[in-house]
């Protein structure tokens, strides 16, 4: 008869993992939880632009919370070279001549961040795909991420190598939150020794 502890240890040999968060659920979920920021009035729901993105988001859970903290809760979210807000979601969704006959976004596709350059990272909802919209390039596509999740892990790194360690005394709570969200989404790797250890003293990390 097999001891108790052999049993304890095959039982424990069997029990499925737990699934890992995915980075697009935790930006959405950062995006929702947080007050809002911008200046402007909320988008107002019964416009037909705002309708059409909640449609469009509608089919897939980590965009819908992004869009819907974006536009109904007015958030807000900027680290560096990356930003989002409700007026990026509305891109191309307006009769802008640059995207007339939707050529540069698409009916199924929608801006949810953009840079300093004004490029447009656009996904879409056929293939979870997305796109770098370069402006300076007459708005053709850089490069495309497979997922979401890579979209994020890419620019965020980015973001985080733009961090000194001499300017975070003075960041305030929101940027510091900003930062450590991005270190959970794109890795400390991506800081040098200075900001990390910074962050860390700073209990950031």
């Amino acid at each position: 008869m097999p001891s108790t502890r052999k049993k304890a240890a095959k039982k424990r040999a069997t029990k499925p993992a737990k699934a890992r968060e995915s980075h697009g659920r935790r930006f959405a979920d950062h995006l929702a939880s947080i007050p809002a920021t911008m200046n402007a009035a909320p988008l107002d729901p019964e416009d037909p632009r705002v309708r059409l993105l909640l449609a469009l988001a509608a089919g897939d859970p980590v965009v819908r919370t992004l869009v819907e903290a974006l536009v109904r809760g007015n958030a807000y979210f900027a680290l560096f070279d990356v930003e989002t807000y409700a007026g990026v979601v509305l891109r191309g969704k307006g009769g802008e001549a640059w995207n007339q006959a939707h050529s540069v976004i698409g009916p199924r596709e929608l801006a949810i961040a953009k840079n300093g350059a004004g490029d447009l990272y656009v996904w879409n909802a056929d293939d979870g795909r997305v796109r770098v919209i370069v402006h300076d390039a007459g708005w053709t596509t850089g490069h495309t991420h497979q997922s979401i999740d890579a979209f994020l892990e890419s620019v965020l790194w980015s973001a985080l190598e733009h961090v000194e360690a001499d300017e975070l005394d003075e960041a305030d709570d929101r940027l510091r939150a900003s930062i450590a969200l991005a270190v959970a989404i794109a890795g400390a790797d991506a800081l040098d020794d200075e900001a990390r250890e910074k962050l860390v003293e700073l209990g950031v990390l």
